[in-house]
């Protein structure tokens, strides 16, 4: 009888607070002094699983290479931010908050890298909306079927109709999930055919 093979290796220890704060001074030192260390921020991440503090390392560096000060405040914010949310989200988050730098600067950054509850709310919203691209074929079909005759769909700021096309929203979001969101496409098309008809 064989022995089981492991499908992948063990995880490694997470590294202890001093091993975490070596890392961060290399990659924080510009932005460190001797009031303000990277020693409270290392004693946060210690508790953390291997993957999140690498995770957390890892943006730390990234970051830094375009603001220290960002980096510093997203080494503070990581522990709980890691401990709340999924390493995709976490990413997006720290990206949104990099390309605001970008753009507006480190106080318009750092807010929005102090805003993870806002963010998470927004990509939230955005995984249950329905983009009319994302819909159009379904109730164009329906349409057609109640219609017997293709009617033209459209992209319009309200639902209305001109007799000749349906005019729909460019997305909805009005429900908590894709598949009520992309209902609601099909029954504001319907509703739309009826006041046609």
């Amino acid at each position: 009888m064989s022995s089981p093979t492991r499908s992948s290796e063990p995880a490694a220890a997470p590294l202890n607070a001093g091993e975490l704060e070596a890392r961060l001074d290399e990659s924080l030192d510009p932005v460190l002094s001797s009031r303000r260390t990277a020693q409270p921020l290392a004693a946060n991440l210690a508790p953390l699983p291997r993957t999140a503090q690498d995770f957390a390392l890892h943006w730390v560096a990234v970051i830094a290479r375009t603001s220290g000060e960002l980096a510093y405040q997203f080494a503070a914010l990581a522990p709980e931010v890691l401990g709340n949310t999924d390493p995709a989200t976490a990413e997006a988050w720290i990206i949104h908050a990099m390309d605001t730098f970008d753009r507006e600067g480190l106080y318009r950054g750092s807010a929005e890298l102090k805003n993870i509850d806002a963010f998470i709310r927004a990509a939230s919203h955005a995984a249950r909306a329905v983009a009319f691209e994302d819909a159009r074929a379904v109730p164009g079909l329906f349409i057609c079927g109640l219609a017997g005759r293709p009617l033209k769909l459209d992209v319009a700021g309200a639902a209305y109709t001109d007799t000749e096309t349906l005019h729909l929203p460019a997305r909805i979001s009005a429900y908590a999930s894709r598949a009520q969101n992309f209902l609601l496409y099909k029954a504001l098309a319907t509703h739309l055919w009826a006041q046609a008809r």
